[in-house]
């Protein structure tokens, strides 16, 4: 798979949701959650805690993840 920002080969991995130490230790138990926010269409849950781990590509040139969330 080809970048869409700047077109270069992009690695296929993967993409999942942890908590650290210090996060724990300061809020406590947290179920953790990714968020995708648009303007006309507010926040949308993309991973948690039901399914941590989603199918991923990212592109070592530019920084650019694309991951496959979960459907609405």
């Amino acid at each position: 798979m080809n970048c869409p920002l700047c077109q270069k080969t992009m690695i296929r991995g993967s993409v999942h949701l942890d908590q650290s130490l210090p996060g724990f230790l300061v809020a406590g138990l947290a179920l953790p959650h990714l968020y995708f926010t648009a303007p006309d269409t507010g926040s949308v849950s993309v991973l948690d805690w039901t399914n941590d781990e989603s199918a991923a590509h990212r592109c070592t040139n530019c920084g650019v993840v694309l991951l496959q969330g979960k459907r609405d």
